[in-house]
C-alpha cells in the first residue's frame, strides 16, 4: 500500500488532539470520541507494524525484501488480520457517525453533506 493511504486518520487524530469544541449532541459527541479512538489505536498498531519502504509504499518486511521464518510470517499475518478487521470496523464506525448525524442535524443552518466513496 503507499505511505499515505492513511494520512486521513492520522489528520483526524490531530484535529482531535486540538479540538476544543464538542459536539452540542451527546449521541453525535459519544460516536465521534469513540471512532476517535479507536482510529488512533488503529493507527498506532498499523505503524507499529509496517514502515516505509523508501519507494513509496508500506510494507511489514525486513529491509531488503529478505525471506522470514514461517514462524514470523505467521504471526504478522495475524497481526494484519487483526488490523483488517479493525479497519472493516472503523468504517462502520464512520458509516453510524454520519448516519446519526444526519439524522441528529436535520433542520440544522447547515446540513452534512453526502459523499460517495
Amino acid at each position: 500500500m503507499e505511505t499515505d493511504d492513511y494520512d486521513g486518520i492520522l489528520n483526524l487524530i490531530i484535529f482531535r488532539k486540538n479540538d476544543i469544541f464538542p459536539f452540542h449532541n451527546s449521541k453525535i459527541q459519544f460516536l465521534y470520541e469513540k471512532f476517535c479512538s479507536d482510529a488512533y489505536e488503529f493507527h498506532s498498531n498499523f505503524y507499529g507494524l509496517y514502515t516505509n519502504d523508501g519507494r513509496g509504499s508500506s510494507t511489514w518486511r525486513p529491509r531488503g525484501d529478505g525471506y522470514v521464518s514461517e514462524e514470523i510470517y505467521d504471526r504478522v499475518m495475524s497481526k494484519i488480520a487483526v488490523l483488517n478487521d479493525k479497519a472493516s470496523e472503523l468504517a462502520q464506525q464512520w458509516e453510524e457517525l454520519i448516519s446519526v448525524s444526519r439524522q441528529e442535524l436535520k433542520g440544522a443552518s447547515k446540513s452534512v453533506e453526502r459523499y460517495d466513496m
